[in-house]
């Protein structure tokens, strides 16, 4: 899939897929941890379907600004929405944000 294609979408719908991604990372990620308690400690085998590691291959692909934001905006159980200022004015955090979201999905996709 090309880039250009999600540029026809709409900022929130590409926002919101986002943050739907990172709560189902988020979830598999705990569930992940209680089945190995509840297993004894036992190696899981969930090979075929790792959702953590695509999700963390996606990460590792990104640069370090776009890693501070996805955990920053869709990872983190504290939100604080002005947590960019640290890092960067509005409009540069906006536009940051904006090229984070599409390589997110330009890379989920690919």
């Amino acid at each position: 899939m090309k880039e250009e294609y999600f540029k026809n979408i709409s900022f929130n719908e590409k926002k919101d897929f986002v943050k739907n991604s990172c709560l189902i990372y988020l979830k598999i990620k705990l569930n992940k941890k209680h089945f190995v308690r509840f297993n004894n400690g036992k190696k899981i085998k969930l090979k075929k379907f790792n959702g953590i590691s695509m999700f963390e291959n996606i990460l590792n692909l990104m640069n370090k600004n776009q890693k501070l934001i996805l955990k920053n905006e869709f990872l983190e159980k504290d939100y604080n929405s002005l947590w960019y200022l640290d890092y960067w004015c509005k409009s540069t955090y906006y536009k940051v944000k904006h090229e984070t979201i599409n390589k997110f999905l330009f890379l989920f996709f690919s």
